[in-house]
């Protein structure tokens, strides 16, 4: 039997000049950082190794920031430290595999005189060289994807005043073909994705008329951004709205989508409904296949109804829909209950004939403080304000479906103290065959739980080991695990320790 059978590895830190301990089944790497920072991006590329990579403070002749890109073998020994000059005043937002390629999406911050516009990095894991291309996009646009297949990259844009473009990308020279999304109406797009086996692009929009949600579509186009197929999707439940579309490969002619709906309660669902986070909405997950083109199931899961989840009893927000009391008791219908949460990166792993979704649960916090101010004549004015005081991730669901949509097992993995400042993904869940295993980390600790469907069949806590022996974990943040290759994962984040051996520096901040 193995459970978690993988070697871990721990990276905590990048810097060329630094000399990094190795023990029997772990290396780790640290160097000073603020933990308020995240300052530094990591992207595994295999066997390869690992790409980190973060903004320098330094400009070219041209006016360019410097961006490093440093990459690591898998004994997190430094190969090479390239730079890439880019504009300056951008961030990072996220990374795609596409072939031998990776390609680095960045945006402006709104900051500069530049505009709005986005920079992309393409990195070919082949050459090992580096290529950007740059372009604009309408001011203060909200970027809701980006794919690539191929030479083409898409990047779906929501605009002011509820508009929508598709923009298809050559990811060689630049140019740009923008495609507007049903210009009749007004639109809001969901998720962008891609089938990589059948190699087309799937944008999932809403749509709107007079700020009022009317329906969900969904469009196809081809690798090269020709649209071939709008999907209608029929929703017979008017108060379930469909979120966080997960699109697998088209299989047996079928095309099979997982994701999350939200309920929203009392009112017409508006525009303002599907931008709002700071409400609970997310209430389960939804199933929905296609058959040559036409929709042939539609089923949702309430998370409240699985008989196997017991972490998201904290967490979650009811609401009950009374009967009424002027009724016939014969007329009253049941009093059902309904548990309200807020979800976040929700995958879809298939195994065999399963598709398994999972999604990590997370919940805002505040705190009230009271600050005393005075009026003109020196009178006390007691004033109070609500301050964000991070999210806390308290859960982690995973659900198995068959083909046809079944429900087949439910199972949970309860998340413990990780208060963040950051929505970032914490669970890594993976096939340990035949079990499914699942880890996240916390306090300087791997917590590890392997599953068999329902059951749980294991549970640990491994102690990240520290670079000294009597480092002491006081505060972490950022912390991430990913799978690396073949059995190895890679672990890294941001951590306080404090050490009353080291006169000198008794507490450090490391990544």
């Amino acid at each position: 039997m193995q459970y978690l059978k993988s070697m871990i590895i721990s990276l905590l830190l990048l810097l060329p000049l630094l000399v990094f301990p190795q023990k029997a089944s772990l290396i780790r790497l640290e160097v000073p950082a603020s933990l308020e920072s995240g300052a530094f991006q990591v992207e595994t590329i295999g066997e390869e190794g690992v790409l980190i990579f973060y903004e320098s403070n330094e400009i070219n002749e041209d006016n360019l920031r410097k961006w490093y890109f440093g990459l690591f073998d898998t004994q997190l020994k430094q190969v090479w430290l390239k730079f890439v000059p880019l504009n300056d005043g951008i961030y990072f937002v996220k990374s795609v595999r596409n072939e031998n390629k990776i390609h680095f999406l960045f945006r402006s911050d709104g900051t500069g005189r530049a505009g709005d516009f986005y920079e992309i990095v393409n990195y070919d894991m082949k050459k090992r060289s580096f290529s950007n291309i740059s372009g604009t996009i309408p001011e203060d646009a909200e970027i809701k994807g980006f794919e690539a297949i191929g030479n083409k990259g898409c990047l779906g844009v929501n605009l002011k005043r509820n508009g929508t473009d598709v923009l298809f990308i050559n990811l060689n020279n630049g140019e740009i073909e923008a495609r507007t999304v049903e210009p009749e109406n007004d639109s809001y797009i969901e998720t962008i994705d891609t089938d990589p086996v059948n190699r087309k692009f799937y944008v999932a929009v809403k749509y709107v008329r007079d700020k009022r949600y009317l329906d969900d579509k969904i469009i196809r186009y081809s690798a090269g951004g020709v649209q071939e197929k709008v999907f209608s999707i029929r929703n017979q439940e008017g108060l379930k709205l469909l979120r966080n579309f997960k699109f697998t490969p088209v299989k047996d002619n079928k095309l099979t989508i997982l994701g999350t709906y939200d309920i929203v309660t009392g009112k017409m669902m508006t525009m303002k409904d599907l931008d709002n986070d700071e409400e609970a909405k997310g209430v389960g997950m939804f199933f929905l296949q296609y058959e040559s083109d036409t929709q042939k199931i539609l089923r949702y899961y309430d998370f409240l109804s699985f008989d196997n989840i017991y972490g998201s009893l904290e967490g979650r927000e009811m609401n009950y829909s009374k009967k009424n009391s002027e009724a016939k008791d014969e007329e009253k219908p049941n009093k059902t209950l309904t548990a309200f949460f807020h979800f976040f990166s929700p995958q879809v792993i298939q195994k065999d004939s399963q598709y398994v979704f999972t999604v990590e649960l997370y919940k805002p916090y505040y705190r009230l403080e009271t600050r005393m101010e005075y009026d003109f004549y020196g009178r006390p004015m007691p004033q109070s304000y609500t301050i964000f005081d991070g999210y806390k991730f308290y859960d982690f669901i995973i659900a198995s479906v068959s083909e046809n949509g079944e429900l087949l097992w439910n199972n949970d993995f309860e998340l413990k103290e990780i208060r963040t400042f950051f929505l970032n993904k914490h669970v890594a869940a993976f096939e340990d065959d035949p079990y499914f295993s699942m880890a996240y980390i916390s306090k300087g600790k791997i917590h590890l739980q392997t599953i068999d469907g329902p059951e749980d069949i294991h549970n640990d806590e491994v102690t990240i080991e520290t670079q000294f022996p009597k480092d002491r974990v006081s505060e972490d943040e950022n912390n991430t695990i990913v799978h690396w290759y073949d059995s190895y994962f890679l672990i890294y984040g941001y951590q306080r320790l404090k050490n009353r051996s080291m006169e000198e520096q008794s507490v450090r901040a490391v990544f």
